[in-house]
């Protein structure tokens, strides 16, 4: 049960961490319709997904900051918290894009829908 909930960074559903990936895949999703002003499937995916990749990216090359660089590490933790230098498992992280991707087809859906009906009410 520890690997489905209960232990940060370790766990699928771990805390409030996984709420937050959730939440900033629904706030992407926003910031991609209104930066990118489309609904095309793939190109939405392609950067949301994308982006969401490259956090975890910059959230592993933390951890290896925090073994290797430690006077770096230090020095970045006065203005990112704490929690982003500690290691992950590949579940968590599998979760943090699942989640995250969650939030893009939220919104996707959403904006779709609202696209379709403007192009009914034109016709």
């Amino acid at each position: 049960m520890d690997i489905l909930y209960g232990q940060i960074n370790y766990s699928f559903f771990d805390s409030y961490w996984a709420l937050v990936h959730f939440c900033s895949g629904l706030l992407l999703g926003l910031l991609i319709v209104y930066l990118t002003r489309t609904v095309d499937k793939k190109r939405y995916y392609y950067i949301g997904i994308g982006l969401l990749v490259l956090w975890e990216i910059f959230e592993g090359l933390l951890i290896i900051l925090n073994k290797y660089f430690t006077d770096i590490a230090e020095s970045l933790q006065s203005i990112i918290p704490s929690d982003f230098f500690m290691t992950e498992s590949v579940i968590n992280i599998t979760s943090d894009l699942i989640l995250g991707t969650l939030g893009l087809m939220i919104i996707y859906t959403i904006f779709l829908r609202r696209f379709e009906k403007r192009i009914n009410y034109e016709n």
